[in-house]
């Protein structure tokens, strides 16, 4: 949702109130929306990753900030999917540390966590394969960096020639579309990036399945990435930008810079099978739903 439809929300839950009332406790996907429910006994705040650059350079960012810090400060129980948001409440903690653990009282790390039983290597899809892609599965907006897999692709085609790069999502910035699509005719890569659109949840794992590897080239706002855990899940190598919440994951990590991206996917290549099995592994063993669950089932107690 946009900042437009985030306060539309706030004024509907004040609506709510009778209702939220009688409720035994409120979970709150999202900090700013702490503000009309503050007064309930029993609040669950969840943050699904810092949604504003760090440092914050905008009056918005900088009052989105604020917002996060009063709503881990004052719910009932706070839960923050990566660690990079408890970096940015002033909390001292390392990627991947206390996972699933209380961080301090009342404030939980709780990343993402993949359906195993879901998201499994399969046959693929024959057409895809025969592209040889290099898959993206993010949303087409500024902040999720589809310039620089494009960017480290054109340099990744100067050596592996045969490949493609296929990009699964939606354009929501009109005029960073057209940045995108200026750049895919300045670097001379018409006919060899592909534009699916919106893929749904369950054809994703065919998607992951035909992929030579999976970028998640993320410049800001990512908490523990589901696209990169899925991936995995299916047994495709995962490199990922280390923003954000993207640290504590078991993916390939480099700069979000399109050199350090372009280079991470040649090393890649060269080893995909071994890396693959590697990540797949440690997201089986770790991010899984027993574990998930575990961990909320101890927060929700009341």
């Amino acid at each position: 949702m946009r900042n437009r439809e985030h306060l539309s929300y706030n004024l509907f839950l004040l609506l709510r109130l009778p209702n939220l009332l009688r409720e035994d406790a409120l979970i709150i996907h999202n900090p700013f929306h702490f503000i009309p429910v503050w007064w309930h006994k029993h609040t669950i705040a969840v943050s699904h990753g810092v949604t504003w650059q760090q440092p914050p350079t905008t009056l918005t960012q900088k009052i989105k900030k604020q917002i996060a810090k009063l709503a881990f400060k004052h719910s009932r129980k706070f839960v923050a999917n990566d660690s990079n948001f408890f970096r940015e409440m002033g909390i001292n903690i390392k990627p991947k540390q206390r996972m699933f653990q209380q961080v301090t009282q009342g404030k939980w790390f709780i990343p993402n966590c993949v359906d195993t039983d879901l998201f499994k290597r399969n046959k693929g899809i024959r057409e895809l394969k025969k592209l040889n892609p290099v898959l993206v599965p993010r949303n087409i907006v500024r902040g999720r960096g589809i310039h620089l897999a494009i960017e480290a692709f054109s340099k990744f085609i100067e050596v592996y020639k045969d490949t493609s790069m296929v990009i699964a999502g939606n354009f929501y910035e009109p005029l960073y579309k057209n940045y995108v699509f200026s750049l895919i005719n300045n670097l001379r890569l018409a006919g060899k990036v592909y534009f699916v659109g919106n893929v749904k949840r369950e054809s994703m794992v065919s998607f992951y399945s035909s992929s030579l590897m999976t970028l998640i080239p993320t410049l800001y706002e990512e908490g523990t990435s589901l696209s990169a855990l899925e991936s995995m899940a299916c047994e495709t190598p995962t490199i990922s930008t280390d923003v954000g919440g993207l640290a504590d994951l078991p993916s390939i990590q480099c700069k979000a810079n399109p050199e350090d991206l372009a280079k991470a996917m040649i090393e890649v290549a060269k080893n995909r099978v071994g890396i693959a099995k590697q990540q797949h592994q440690e997201v089986t063993n770790t991010y899984n739903l027993e574990n998930w669950e575990k961990a909320w089932l101890k927060v929700l107690q009341l």
